[in-house]
């Protein structure tokens, strides 16, 4: 790597920032991807889901020598509260799985989010967090791997979807492309700050 990034993105799935990722070159096939905007080089690393992917990827990252002045955790959610399907928030506080680790990162946020290691029915997560907004399965840990990182999370469902049949096929599909555009215009915007 010739120069430290000034912003690094990571994201579970690549179709999740599809759109922002068209913009880069590929640097390893399918995982990071690179460009510049202006004066600001940006990477996006796609690192799987979970626990396991999380230290499979910091270590590769490591190992590739990358670097940067700022990292971003993004990517879908579930709400445990009917936010919008697409409602964007920057997360202020996580919670690891246990319910007893927290980590503030933007005091001047008012969501939570907890870190699951499984999939987890919605309503059951509500009832036993009733202070947190979302889940999902990657940032706590990645606060593990860099502390400062800041998080910004698109909601792909929330606990009323429950009540409802599960979406599938291209109905999924759709909803995951209409998130990976709000972002991708989300992140282009806040990496020319």
């Amino acid at each position: 790597m010739s120069r430290p990034l000034n912003h690094l993105l990571l994201v579970a799935e690549r179709r999740e920032l599809a759109p922002f990722i068209r913009r880069l070159s590929s640097v390893i096939p399918q995982r990071y991807f690179e460009g510049q905007f202006g004066e600001r080089l940006v990477g996006v690393y796609v690192t799987g889901v979970g626990k396991n992917a999380i230290k499979r990827s910091a270590n590769a990252i490591e190992k590739a020598g990358i670097q940067a002045e700022t990292v971003w955790n993004v990517g879908n959610v579930g709400a445990l509260f009917p936010f919008p399907r697409g409602f964007i928030l920057r997360v202020g506080r996580v919670v690891g799985k246990n319910g007893h680790e927290t980590k503030t990162i933007d005091p001047t946020s008012p969501f939570s989010l907890v870190t699951v290691n499984t999939l987890q029915d919605k309503a059951t997560l509500s009832s036993q967090y009733p202070f947190i907004d979302i889940v999902d399965m990657e940032a706590f840990h990645w606060l593990n791997v860099f502390p400062k990182c800041r998080i910004v999370k698109v909601v792909l469902d929330s606990n009323t979807d429950t009540l409802q049949a599960p979406v599938k096929g291209w109905g999924w599909s759709w909803r995951i492309r209409q998130n990976a555009k709000r972002l991708s215009r989300l992140m282009l915007t806040l990496v020319d700050l």
